[in-house]
């Protein structure tokens, strides 16, 4: 690999997580109880983290993301959505999403929405902007204290949708859903990954932004939240520390080696940053451009031209 080491063939496609389902169920080796009692001195105790319950609480979530992921290949019963229109609508939303200062679970969460509502129902190009409206406000009541009204949305879009639409298209998506609005997002496995590393800010809030900018690709809509979170901390590594040392903690926290991440990570740098550098689509990089997050998007762009991955 040029950007990530590997002792293994590591070589990224679209079908690099075939099997990734079936690991995730039946491989014991990661399925730890108990950290081996040569890493109990570097496992720290946290009595605010019900650390107790927490090899239970991970289980549930792995087998509850398996159950909320939508079908990867959606977009062949589509007749006028494409992923180009999906990626524009996800950059759109996700700016809306930040207007509102809402939180960051309620993006994964109305992201989510949307591809498992079109893994089931075909909608016109139309009406797309109106679907991402309403898995807003529902995600919105699900996650948030406050929320938007439907007449803030309504202005959002210019009075494209009437309030009646958006209701209408708000019952019709929990019906269709059957009310499913339980989904583990990245970012749940993300905090448990960090405690390998103490909780090191710079690598969480880059580690977010790759989780961030996934959203506006395809090809990550069949990989379990879990691994792109991995992927993401094994990626932020390199790029900050030029960091390859996956070790025990890394692994007993996110249940993921080294070899089964790097297909994940290439995808992140052949897929997804390039679209969060393209200048059409340049809201999740403009937002983490700024001081609150440490300006993480601006070292991310100058690690691509030092890596040669753009065109001068």
């Amino acid at each position: 690999m040029n950007y990530l080491e590997s002792n293994t063939n590591t070589h990224a496609n679209t079908h690099a997580n075939t099997n990734i389902h079936t690991n995730i169920n039946q491989k014991e080796s990661l399925d730890h109880s108990k950290p081996k009692s040569k890493w109990i001195k570097d496992v720290v105790y946290d009595p605010i983290a019900l650390t107790e319950y927490s090899n239970d609480i991970n289980k549930y979530m792995k087998e509850l993301e398996i159950k909320m992921l939508p079908d990867p290949n959606y977009i062949q019963h589509q007749k006028e959505v494409t992923w180009s229109a999906r990626t524009i609508l996800v950059n759109w939303i996700a700016e809306v999403h930040w207007k509102f200062k809402m939180q960051p679970e309620t993006l994964f969460l109305t992201v989510n929405l949307i591809d498992r509502f079109l893994s089931i129902k075909t909608i016109k190009l139309n009406k797309f902007q109106l679907l991402a409206l309403c898995a807003l406000l529902i995600s919105a009541k699900y996650m948030e204290t406050v929320v938007p009204s439907i007449k803030d949305l309504v202005r959002i879009v210019n009075h494209m949708y009437t309030r009646e639409e958006i209701i209408q298209a708000e019952r019709c998506v929990l019906v269709l859903l059957g009310f499913d609005l339980g989904y583990p997002d990245p970012l749940h496995f993300l905090r448990r990954i960090s405690k390998a590393d103490g909780y090191g800010t710079r690598t969480k809030i880059l580690a977010n932004y790759l989780i961030e900018i996934a959203l506006l690709d395809e090809h990550f809509l069949s990989y379990p939240p879990s691994v792109v979170a991995g992927a993401a901390v094994l990626l932020a590594r390199k790029i900050l520390f030029n960091d390859h040392d996956w070790n025990h903690l890394f692994i007993y926290y996110s249940g993921y080696h080294e070899n089964e991440l790097i297909p994940v990570a290439e995808n992140i740098i052949n897929y997804a940053l390039p679209k969060a550098e393209h200048h059409q689509l340049s809201f999740m990089k403009k937002k983490y451009s700024t001081e609150s997050f440490n300006k993480i998007s601006l070292q991310v762009s100058q690690w691509i031209k030092d890596q040669g991955l753009v065109k001068k």
